[in-house]
């Protein structure tokens, strides 16, 4: 696992964005001042298995190329366009196409095909490219490749979403107890623990303020700086991933 930050915003920590990019071909980011996560991205498809709606996001070769441990396979071995548009998600808005860097001499741009949600970034020839040729052409011809990366995040699309990708306001947003704590201080001890309906339980604590838990609004970083560490994880073993729900 590989974690990274700029050095140039930590002289204000609430600025400090933080990556963490692991051997299974995933990188997480997480805003600063909250550290949530707001961006899950999959570099490399031929590392972890993923699924929509029981359907495999791309099949995974028997013998998958062998890559450096720590590196990514930069090579498009992601879905292809019509996999993804005619059978595994379907139509979608026309995305937006990112031209290559100027000077570096790169014969390919980017054309990243947005659903609620998540994003596929394909590579394109910038020769194929014209604004007068809609995508769906464009991408199930030879100019385009299979899908390179995968993004989710929290958003109708990925043009919308990434301006304030990690300076949104999040939905849930921490407990307000927890905004002025400077430093770790041990969990107080629970001593009552009220189940009420529509997923609200309350939990009184002998010397803390009471702490609310609700179903789909509490997240786990809330849990954990409220409670502390858990004392056992659950891990389940279905290795499935569901990327995209409507």
């Amino acid at each position: 696992m590989e974690v990274h930050y700029s050095k140039e915003r930590c002289d204000a920590p609430n600025n400090v964005r933080l990556t963490i990019k692991n051997k299974n071909g995933i990188r997480l980011r997480f805003d600063g001042p909250d550290q949530r996560l707001r961006l899950i991205e999959v570099l490399d498809f031929t590392k972890t298995p993923l699924s929509y709606k029981n359907m495999d996001v791309v099949k995974l070769p028997e013998h998958a190329p062998s890559v450096a441990p720590g590196h990514i396979l930069h090579e498009s071995t992601g879905p292809a366009f019509r996999h993804i548009y005619h059978r595994l998600i379907g139509p979608t808005f026309p995305g937006e196409y990112v031209p290559p860097p100027a000077g570096e001499g790169a014969s390919e741009g980017t054309y990243i095909l947005s659903y609620p949600g998540i994003a596929f970034s394909f590579p394109l020839q910038d020769s194929a490219w014209s604004p007068k040729i809609d995508f769906v052409s464009l991408l199930s011809s030879s100019a385009a490749s299979p899908a390179r990366s995968l993004a989710i995040f929290n958003g109708s699309s990925w043009q919308e979403a990434r301006p304030s990708l990690f300076t949104r306001v999040p939905l849930n947003p921490r407990s307000l107890a927890l905004s002025g704590r400077g430093r770790e201080s041990i969990p107080d001890e629970i001593e009552l623990v009220e189940v009420y309906g529509n997923g609200r339980t309350d939990m009184t604590r002998r010397s803390s303020p009471l702490f609310r838990m609700t179903l789909g609004q509490t997240t786990p970083q809330d849990l954990v700086a409220e409670l502390g560490p858990p004392d056992a994880i659950y891990r389940k073993n279905d290795r499935r991933l569901s990327i995209h729900k409507t």
